[in-house]
């Protein structure tokens, strides 16, 4: 349970490379990435989580620092901070989200804060001089977790119905639990480095099923065929109970949600820096 993990008492929160630190992050990562890339669309490219603090304000919590990283050279302007922070403040807010509840995450709204923009040149930036630009707590390292959603796309011989184009329906609600419960589980066995699968959207053609494919890419990413074939096969020795199309299963794109170094973070693109109070309580 993310309670269990936002505890205090987590010193493993603060070691980048604990388990726990790792699992949180990816929650966290998968969940700002969903609510942005929605958003912005290709303008957005990553969120990287920098730190988790411990914090008591009135309840016990953890503090997380995220870079949200844009594409400064789009033709699109880039969105002002008062966008940025209410973009996350209305998913949070949202009675009807399934994503809070998908991954059992709890986010103070009030908490959530803009408390650093750059636009950063291609010019390279020292590490040091990075992390001190960023927070000056002396446990936060040069490095993070990254981990890499797959884009899948599927066709279920079955009759859409409008209210699956909305995510706010209990139509839709209902078809993405059936979804992750279906395939979550094929990929699970199939692949070590699977972390979760998030359904996107519904269109008509048939049921046609957008969704994520959620990796931990410190460990062996699966190629795209292989991606494929795993829920074909699945498909064809009956493990899914809806009438999934073999052969419409295509990957559509692979980006990775996070990278190596700050250093590359910075060289690349320009972004802005939140703040955001998970909380222990619902």
């Amino acid at each position: 349970m993310l309670q269990q993990q936002l505890s205090l008492q987590l010193p493993e929160l603060r070691i980048h490379q604990s388990p726990e630190f790792r699992a949180l992050a990816a929650t966290v990562v998968a969940v700002c990435d969903t609510i942005y890339r929605t958003r912005y669309g290709i303008l957005f490219i990553r969120t990287v989580v920098i730190a988790f603090f411990p914090v008591i304000v009135r309840m016990e919590g953890t503090d997380v620092q995220v870079q949200l990283i844009f594409n400064e050279t789009s033709s699109e302007p880039l969105p002002s901070d008062e966008d940025v922070v209410e973009t996350l403040k209305t998913e949070v807010n949202n009675p009807n989200s399934t994503l809070m509840n998908d991954f059992n995450l709890t986010v103070v709204a009030d908490s959530i804060q803009l408390i650093r923009v750059a636009n950063v040149s291609t010019t390279p930036v020292p590490a040091a001089t990075t992390i001190k630009a960023v927070t000056a707590a002396p446990t936060i390292a040069t490095t993070v977790t990254p981990t890499s959603t797959i884009q899948i796309e599927f066709t279920s011989r079955e009759t859409f119905v409008p209210e699956l184009s909305d995510q706010n329906s209990e139509a839709f609600k209902a078809r993405s639990k059936l979804t992750r419960e279906q395939i979550e589980p094929v990929y699970t066995s199939a692949f070590s480095s699977f972390l979760r699968l998030i359904v996107q959207s519904f269109r008509e053609g048939s049921i046609v099923t957008q969704a994520g494919l959620v990796f931990n890419s410190t460990d062996p990413l699966p190629s795209n065929e292989q991606i494929i074939s795993t829920l074909r096969d699945a498909v064809t020795n009956s493990q899914i109970s809806f009438d999934i199309d073999p052969n419409s299963i295509i990957i559509t794109s692979a980006a990775p949600s996070g990278v190596s170094s700050l250093t590359s973070v910075f060289t690349a693109s320009s972004l802005a820096l939140v703040s955001l109070l998970l909380s222990h309580y619902c």
